[in-house]
């Protein structure tokens, strides 16, 4: 199973996709529409008109998932008013009076996703847009073969980094930070309900976040004490400053973490 994970304020409101790409689906009673579930954790998830997600059913009675030819293989699925709703043919509700389905759903959508998949952060997170979409979350549901509206409990599987560079004394606008991260991307497989995150060394430019201030979303990993994490680049000088870690820290799914970046003796350092 997936593991559990805190719902953390990760300031998600999902990035939004064109309202008229999905205006005109129908939500009508052959089709399932799908809504959040009520958080029972301190925390948020929230999404904006237009976010997609894809959904994969199986009717099997373990909901197994194949590779392909599932009840459903990821369907469009847009946030309008509360609820997903089909962009596109949509799932039906099945002819299975007594069964259930168990629905899977990956935010954000992807075409042509399958039910293994690989996923990577954006390596440039400096739009909200991008930094919205390296947030990965996953959600699972079964429910009766009658039902039309389903109740899906996302889980984050990334993590959140913040950076507090207020300390450096620099003029706003005149430096920027890249962070090394050394695990980019997850492996997942919807079937086995397992993520991993692989080795996949990336340089991310983070979102700004107010004065001195920067978020980026990491896949779990753990930072170690004298590793280089990111660089500094100020303006006018030709040379970049890494930024090595005063003491190790982990990141886990679901959490936030803040660094303060400091400078001691010409030298960088999160702590």
């Amino acid at each position: 199973m997936f593991a559990t994970m805190a719902l953390l304020l990760l300031g998600v409101a999902c990035t939004n996709e064109k309202y008229e790409d999905f205006v005109g689906s129908n939500n009508t009673a052959d089709k399932v529409s799908f809504f959040v579930e009520p958080l029972t954790r301190a925390g948020e998830t929230t999404f904006d008109t237009g976010d997609a997600i894809g959904v994969f059913a199986s009717t099997t009675s373990d909901g197994t998932l194949n590779s392909t030819g599932n009840y459903a293989d990821n369907a469009k699925y847009a946030y309008a008013s509360g609820s997903f709703i089909h962009t596109g043919s949509g799932i039906s509700t099945p002819n299975l009076p007594g069964s259930t389905v168990t629905y899977y759903a990956v935010y954000p959508f992807a075409e042509q996703r399958t039910p293994q998949f690989s996923f990577t952060v954006n390596t440039d997170q400096t739009t909200y847009d991008a930094y919205t979409k390296s947030d990965l979350m996953l959600a699972k549901a079964t429910a009766s073969a009658s039902s039309q509206k389903v109740p899906l409990r996302f889980d984050h599987v990334m993590s959140r980094l913040l950076i507090d560079a207020s300390a450096l004394g620099l003029y706003q606008g005149t430096y920027s930070i890249e962070v090394i991260c050394q695990k980019a991307t997850m492996d997942v497989n919807l079937q086995q309900q397992t993520v991993e995150s692989k080795s996949d060394v990336k340089r991310i430019k983070p979102c700004g976040d107010g004065d001195h201030h920067f978020k980026v979303i990491l896949p779990p990993q753990t930072l170690n004490k004298a590793n280089v994490t990111a660089t500094l680049h100020i303006n006018g000088k030709s040379a970049s400053k890494s930024v090595i870690m005063y003491s190790s820290v982990d990141l886990r799914p679901g959490t936030s973490v803040e660094l303060k970046l400091r400078e001691k003796n010409g030298e960088y350092y999160f702590y």
